[in-house]
């Protein structure tokens, strides 16, 4: 009888042992260790995918911030631009308007009421010369006749509703004469007298008047010699307009401030 089997038999728990102890032996520890839990994929999206909101709605804030800066500023330079040239419009539209006036260089006034008749009368033929249509009028050699009528239309136009004297102008160096059989003036067909031109330095619009600020520029022979020169004007006058649709009308006219006046 072999009593080696027979211990194997009565105690088999220790051949269990053995044969596990020899297992455990051989065991790397990758064998054992337990694995890391791993995050997956559908734990990882939800915060990677707000992450990808999030700058997706910055980015565009900040494109659609950029292209409201861009058209604001196109609309700015449009504006801009637009005001410039309206002023300068305008301004040309008064000096060409006033120009009658500036080259009488009239006195100043408030209200044609109290305009001096001979001024209304000088002002109402040079707007005639330098605007009418003189290719209708009758000719004499350098001179052309004028009918009061038109004068006096020329005289609305400039100062509204006012009465015009008519006389005789006669200064140094032209002469509006006033013939009543012919109810006309004889004027010069080119005359060569000029005095001052206007230069609009600036335009106010408050409601239906035009503020304008209007130089006087004399002719300089300077001008000639070097086309450069900067002619200074000799004073500034402020005028008060009113606009009617595309009607003007002067309501008065001062000396600016600080300035010297010189007129008839």
């Amino acid at each position: 009888m072999n009593s080696g089997n027979n211990y194997d038999n009565l105690y088999p728990e220790k051949n269990i042992l053995e044969s596990l102890s020899g297992t455990i032996e051989e065991m790397t520890p990758s064998d054992y260790a337990f694995p890391e839990p791993e995050e997956t994929k559908d734990e990882q999206l939800p915060v990677s995918k707000t992450r990808e909101r999030l700058m997706f709605a910055l980015g565009l804030a900040i494109s659609l911030l950029a292209i409201i800066g861009l058209i604001n500023t196109a609309i700015f330079s449009v504006h801009l631009v637009g005001d410039i040239q309206g002023k300068t419009k305008l301004k040309n539209e008064v000096a060409r308007f006033v120009y009658p006036v500036v080259i009488v260089d009239a006195p100043g006034f408030t209200g044609a009421a109290n305009l001096l008749p001979r001024t209304v009368v000088s002002t109402s033929v040079w707007k005639v010369i330098l605007e009418g249509n003189t290719a209708e009028y009758e000719k004499t050699v350098d001179f052309m006749v004028v009918p009061a009528a038109d004068v006096e239309a020329a005289a609305a136009e400039l100062y509204g509703t006012i009465t015009v004297e008519h006389q005789t102008i006669d200064e140094v160096d032209i002469i509006f004469e006033y013939d009543p059989t012919r109810n006309s003036y004889i004027v010069p067909e080119n005359p060569r007298y000029f005095s001052y031109t206007p230069s609009v330095d600036t335009v106010q619009n408050i409601g239906d008047k035009i503020i304008a600020t209007v130089a006087y520029i004399a002719p300089s022979p300077l001008e000639v010699m070097n086309p450069s020169y900067n002619n200074p004007p000799v004073k500034s006058m402020i005028y008060t307009i009113t606009r009617t649709g595309d009607t003007m009308r002067i309501d008065s006219l001062e000396i600016k401030l600080n300035e010297v006046q010189y007129g008839n």
